[in-house]
């Protein structure tokens, strides 16, 4: 695949020559790979193979458009942009776009459906503003400190160590501030922060009770 062009990797598909050639040619025009068309794949930026092979999969006028991890690699302006086009392939043509990813928090913001799989079963299915009122009015505490904190945070909780020196859980409202005080005097201790519950909340929910 890499010895290809995106000009050459965009006409993979069983469409007569030139229908192929003016979509490939629309495609190009579409994410932006003009300048790169002639280009092998392999010498192309981490970031415009994605977009060339984001543009495969959109081509041939499918109904269906599954993708795995489209944005992975891309930096934050060509994210956005990606997902406004794809947007607009979803509301302008129809096209039902598949989205296979490990970022919950991306999901949320693009998507009009999410399924949540858990071990290989689906753990949870609908959309992610109906989803996150499964876990009612619930609020992610964030704690951070040091690698050794567990045994310092409020036993009732179940925390969730997210990496070096954070630990995480939910908390109803009135709980929060009973809690910030509680941990208030710890010195080990750097920052505590309290946001609203989201898909990556929902997804440890039902992990934790899988």
């Amino acid at each position: 695949m890499c010895l290809l062009t995106p000009a050459e990797a965009v006409r993979l598909r069983g469409l007569p020559r030139a229908a192929a050639r003016d979509e490939r040619d629309a495609l190009i025009d579409w994410w932006g790979l003009g300048a790169f068309a002639r280009r092998r794949l392999n010498h192309l930026s981490g970031g415009r193979r994605q977009l060339a092979l984001i543009a495969m999969a959109c081509a041939g006028a499918v109904s269906l458009v599954i993708l795995d991890e489209p944005t992975a690699g891309l930096d934050p302006g060509r994210r956005a942009e990606v997902w406004s086009r794809l947007g607009e392939l979803n509301r302008s043509l129809g096209r039902t776009i598949v989205l296979v990813t490990h970022d919950p928090l991306e999901a949320e913001r693009v998507l009009g459906k999410v399924v949540i799989l858990v071990a290989g079963r689906v753990a949870a299915a609908g959309r992610p503003a109906e989803l996150k009122r499964r876990l009612g009015s619930a609020l992610r505490v964030e704690v951070v400190g040091d690698g050794a904190l567990g045994p310092d945070l409020p036993p009732e909780y179940a925390w969730d160590r997210a990496g070096s020196g954070l630990w995480r859980t939910l908390a109803e409202p009135e709980a929060v501030m009973g809690l910030f005080q509680r941990m208030g005097d710890n010195d080990r201790i750097a920052d505590v922060r309290v946001r609203s519950a989201n898909l990556e909340d929902l997804y440890f929910h039902h992990a934790e009770h899988h």
